[in-house]
């Protein structure tokens, strides 16, 4: 006669399907931790991407509110941040006290502009007074260091 021992074959079972069980929860909270970065990293470029575009908005802003009172009198290669009081748009080389929405830095730089002889822009050349390489920059901390999104636009004095 053969006997069969099967005492220890169920507390084997239990243990490994327990062992599975923690192991796809891990997998599962791992994923949905790296979903959720994916999504708040998303929501930040989105917002400074809007960012971006509002601070372009300003430098057209001031550039139509007066030419030489604005953008004519920025020093050039200066780091410019913007500031909002009432119904004005404004920018000083003050950094400010607080970050937009407690997360973004905003800041333009104002660089002279040059025209090649068919007075095309180019890196040299002949100084365009009338001109200015304005370079809108937003800026927020994440996990990996500091992240920076940037807009290059060319303005004109239009009026004046």
């Amino acid at each position: 006669m053969h006997r069969q021992y099967n005492k220890g074959l169920g507390v084997i079972e239990v243990i490994i399907g327990t062992a599975i069980f923690v192991i796809v929860i891990g997998v599962v909270s791992n994923m949905y931790a790296r979903f959720t970065d994916a999504v708040m990293d998303n929501t930040e470029k989105l917002q400074a991407t809007m960012l971006v575009e509002e601070g372009g908005e300003v430098v057209r802003i001031l550039r139509d509110n007066g030419w030489d009172n604005f953008i004519g009198g920025f020093e050039l290669g200066s780091l410019y941040y913007y500031s909002f009081a009432g119904s004005d748009w404004s920018v000083s080389t003050t950094t400010p006290s607080a970050y937009i929405d407690g997360v973004f830095l905003r800041s333009v730089i104002f660089d002279s502009v040059y025209r090649d002889g068919n007075d095309v822009i180019a890196t040299s050349g002949t100084l365009d007074p009338d001109s200015r390489k304005a370079t809108v920059n937003v800026s927020w901390q994440n996990g990996s260091g500091t992240t920076t999104q940037t807009q290059i636009m060319y303005i004109s004095k239009l009026f004046d």
